[in-house]
Formats: structure tokens, C-alpha cells, sequence
């Protein structure tokens, strides 16, 4: 037997389109069970949860009434538990969609849980939140201003997962629920664009030439000769006679990191170092590897080390 959800069923009986709801799944047999629930967090963001656990194949009729297929432009789609035969994602795994339209058919297949996370971004509020994507992502700008489809699969990472659950299990009520669930649904789509936008600098500095690399390593070379006082990311570019975007795609594919990102690992490994060898006070070495703040200093070393300046030193007196 194939069970059916229907969401323009559920929603004929309002009287008006609710911003929040949630739909039980009936079985008549009562051996499968689930959910499929929808919230507006805000004009332009929604989030959509679907939660079964079925014995039977299921059909989700997702089809809203008076919806225009165009009302949102782009779907955040989180494949926790489960398999998407629909789109061919795996739990572990997301999508990202732009040129996403409601309404539809889903199909889900017995005996598994689903548990998925959609976030679905209306264009005008989309735009919004993207205005620096066209210098970053060649392939999602022009998706965008073309109007043209553009569907990219990813696996969740534990950075993801750790916001996935906090949405899932929210501890708070009434606005405060209202305003956690926006930041983290946020948090959520930064960090999925981020993916994306990696990947294609990836891609695109995969295309690096020689001398390109070796202007990066140049640029390398500066950056730590100066590494009291260094450079911006625009004045490092111009010496090395690169623009900031390719130094930056440049340092991403060489070295695995951003400039700035190398430039503070390498101060972190002299400061440790001269805690080894060296009888300056732990605010006097803070200021040599530039860090005026020694409170700042103690903080940025123990997040690179797991402890503070001073009981590092103390652990290899």
C-alpha cells in the first residue's frame, strides 16, 4: 500500500495560507508514522522539515494552492537520515538548487527514516544575502542573471551537522525560538554558499599557471618578511602583480589556506617557538608575532594549541 501526504488538501481546510503548520502522516494501519512541517521565519525564508519512519511507500503531494511556481528561487536541501531517490541524495549529503520551484510529487521509499531539512529563499530576500557572489562564484552569478537552473550536490560537514541539529532541537519557545531558528537556518545557508563558492575557486585555480604559482609563492615570501606589519590583501596583490581574487584562489589552491590564514599559523609556530627558547614574558612575545593585545594572544594560541602561552611554557620547563 502507498500512502499520500497532501499539503493542498491540508491547506483547502484553512482558511488562509498559514505561516506556520504541520502536517501528521496517517497511516490506517498505523504501522508508519511522521511529519511534514513549515515555517516563514520571515517574508522571503522559509524552513521545511520532513520527519517519517515508513513501513510503506509514501507520496508527498506538495503542490500549495495559489502558489506561483516562481515564489521561491532557491532550495537549501539537507539529507539527514535517508535516501532522495528524487534527486539522488544520500543521508550524509545536501543540495543546493537555484531556479528551485514549488510544487510537485515526492516519492519515498519503505522501510527507512527520513528526517530532511529544506530551506527555501524567496529571489528578492536571496539577492539580498548574495551581493558579493558574482565576484566569487562565476557559476552561480550567472545562474542567477540568466534565470537558469543550477543544482549542486555536497556532503554535509560537521560544521553543518552541529547547526542542523541545534535547529532540530531547539531549546527555546515563542520569539526567542523564532529569532534562534533565523540565525541558525542563516548560519546554515552561509555555510552551505561557502561550500560552493570553495569548490569553485578550486575548480578555478586548478587553472593556475606557473608563473602565476610563483608570484603566490612570492607572495608568501612577503607576507611573512613583514609578517609585524604586513600588508593588505590588495597591496600584496599589486606587488606580487596579481589581482586580490586570483591571490586569493592562488593562496587557497598552494597552500590550503587563505594568506592571512598562512600568515597566523606562521605566527602561532614562532610564538611557540620562542616559548621554548626564549626568556621574553608571554606579553612581550605576543607583541613580537604582532599582537599588541596579549589577551588577544592567549586566546588565538589556545585556540591553535588547546592551552594557554604561559602553561605551554610551563609544560616544557
Amino acid at each position: 500500500m502507498t500512502l499520500i501526504l497532501s499539503v493542498p488538501e491540508f491547506l483547502s481546510q484553512q482558511d488562509e495560507l498559514p505561516q506556520t503548520y504541520e502536517i501528521p502522516l496517517y497511516d490506517p494501519i498505523g504501522q508508519s508514522q511522521g511529519y511534514r512541517r513549515s515555517q516563514d521565519l520571515r517574508p522571503g525564508l522559509n524552513l521545511l522539515i520532513d520527519n517519517y519512519t515508513l513501513q510503506e511507500n509514501l507520496i508527498v503531494d506538495t503542490q500549495i494552492p495559489n502558489l506561483p511556481n516562481e515564489s521561491y528561487a532557491s532550495e537549501f536541501s539537507f539529507m539527514i537520515c535517508g535516501n532522495n531517490t528524487n534527486e539522488q541524495v544520500h543521508g550524509g549529503q545536501n543540495f543546493l538548487e537555484l531556479g528551485w520551484s514549488a510544487g510537485g510529487f515526492i516519492e519515498w521509499q519503505a522501510g527507512q527514516h527520513i528526517l530532511k531539512l529544506d530551506i527555501h529563499i524567496e529571489q528578492p530576500f536571496y539577492e539580498s544575502i548574495i551581493a558579493d557572489l558574482a565576484e566569487r562564484s562565476t557559476a552561480m552569478s550567472r545562474a542567477i542573471a540568466q534565470q537558469k537552473n543550477y543544482f549542486q550536490i555536497q556532503t554535509t560537514t560537521p560544521t553543518m551537522q552541529v547547526a542542523l541539529h541545534q535547529i532540530l532541537n531547539c531549546p527555546y519557545q515563542g520569539l526567542t525560538k523564532a529569532i534562534y531558528l533565523e540565525s541558525k537556518v542563516l548560519e546554515l545557508v552561509a555555510l552551505r554558499l561557502e561550500q560552493a563558492i570553495i569548490e569553485h575557486s578550486n575548480a578555478e585555480s586548478k587553472r593556475l599557471k606557473p608563473d602565476d604559482i610563483e608570484r603566490i609563492h612570492q607572495a608568501k615570501d612577503i607576507l611573512l618578511h613583514n609578517a609585524d606589519n604586513p600588508p593588505s590583501l590588495v597591496d600584496l596583490a599589486r606587488q606580487v602583480g596579481l589581482n586580490d581574487y586570483k591571490l586569493k584562489l592562488g593562496f587557497r589552491q598552494v597552500f590550503s589556506t587563505t594568506a592571512f590564514g598562512y600568515l597566523h599559523s606562521y605566527r602561532m609556530e614562532q610564538a611557540r617557538s620562542l616559548l621554548e627558547h626564549n626568556q621574553l614574558s608571554v606579553k612581550e612575545i605576543g607583541q613580537k608575532v604582532g599582537y599588541a593585545n596579549s589577551r588577544r594572544f592567549a586566546i588565538a594560541f589556545k585556540q591553535r594549541f588547546g592551552i594557554s602561552p604561559q602553561a605551554y611554557r610551563t609544560g616544557k620547563r
